[in-house]
């Protein structure tokens, strides 16, 4: 996942470093579960910076 403010960013894979069953990009849309009335609490950018930070404390306190 990339994230930009102000320009685009170009992405590169690298064949090498993706298992035989990885999925290289993934979209979704949630068009329907929002009809059906889900709405998210969160934005993806908040759960990765969630994540990182969880990993990074993590990390951090096992030195």
């Amino acid at each position: 996942m990339a994230y930009a403010d102000s320009k685009r960013i170009k992405a590169a894979f690298d064949p090498n470093r993706f298992r035989p069953a990885e999925v290289p990009i993934l979209l979704s849309d949630t068009t329907k579960i929002e009809k059906l009335g889900f709405n998210a609490k969160c934005s993806q950018k908040e759960v990765v910076n969630d994540q990182l930070n969880h990993y990074l404390s993590e990390k951090e306190r096992k030195g």
